[in-house]
């Protein structure tokens, strides 16, 4: 048995539940909410008394879990196959997963009414009229719905890009803090160099590293290609005087163009 260093048993970790478990319990106890501003509202429509609103409830309990039901099997079974790459390589547009929704939302009303006509609500889809009826409210809480679900998205995208955003700033001053921006000073040539990132950082680096008396060697790695962009035209040092013919007099080492 494991044991703590004071001697004390170890607490096994709690197995936690699959995902698909999880969210199916979420269902289930965030339908009973779903419900209620529906009865509200149909109550309200349909009598504005208690027990008209006791039987409004009953009725949006049944839509909002068959709804939410059929939902969930999209995001859970359709939804990862239809975000899967072509085989082309190219991926889905997102208006087709929005249009799985409504047509999930519309299968799902249609399927409660037709429950809760042998059931609950006897006659709901007795005539044409009330199928129309029945069509019409789903089709005009399909549309709220998906304004809410794409609202809350966007602003989720918005959150994380700022996140990001804020993140690579934070990486792109770091990263200007670890070049130089003093250069030794040279009789023969002089050193210079600035990094110019094509975005918020790059993956390229500059530094003057003194070799012998007298001498310096300036190095630019580069890592075109990387995960970072390249900077642009990095220079570096250039001769202020031509070697003098016959001399052993070389160019310093320099960084990469």
């Amino acid at each position: 048995m494991l044991r703590h260093p004071k001697g004390t048993d170890a607490v096994p970790p709690k197995a936690e539940a699959p995902p698909l478990i999880r969210s199916f319990l979420a269902l289930l106890w965030r339908t009973p909410l779903l419900a209620a501003p529906f009865a509200l509202f149909f109550g309200t429509l349909y009598g504005a008394k208690p027990a008209a609103y006791r039987e409004a409830y009953l009725d949006s309990l049944l839509f909002a879990f068959v709804i939410s039901l059929t939902i969930w099997a999209l995001e859970q079974f359709v939804v990862p196959l239809l975000r899967r790459p072509s085989p082309r390589g190219r991926p889905l547009p997102p208006w087709v997963v929005t249009a799985a929704f409504a047509a999930a939302s519309l299968t799902g009303t249609f399927i409660a009414a037709l429950i809760g006509n042998y059931t609950i609500m006897p006659g709901i889809l007795g005539s044409a009229r009330a199928i129309a009826i029945v069509g019409m409210f789903a089709v005009l809480f399909s549309g709220l719905f998906l304004g809410i679900i794409s609202a809350v998205t966007f602003y989720r995208k918005a959150i994380d890009k700022a996140r990001a955003e804020e993140e690579l700033d934070l990486a792109r001053r770091i990263q200007r803090s670890f070049l130089i921006s003093s250069f030794p000073q040279r009789p023969r040539f002089e050193v210079h160099a600035v990094n110019l990132s094509s975005r918020q950082v790059s993956g390229d680096f500059y530094d003057v590293v003194p070799a012998v008396i007298g001498r310096s060697c300036s190095r630019s790695p580069m890592s075109r290609g990387r995960a970072f962009p390249p900077p642009c035209s990095p220079r570096c040092s250039r001769p202020r005087s031509a070697p003098r013919p016959g001399s052993r007099t070389r160019w310093p080492r320099s960084c990469a163009t």
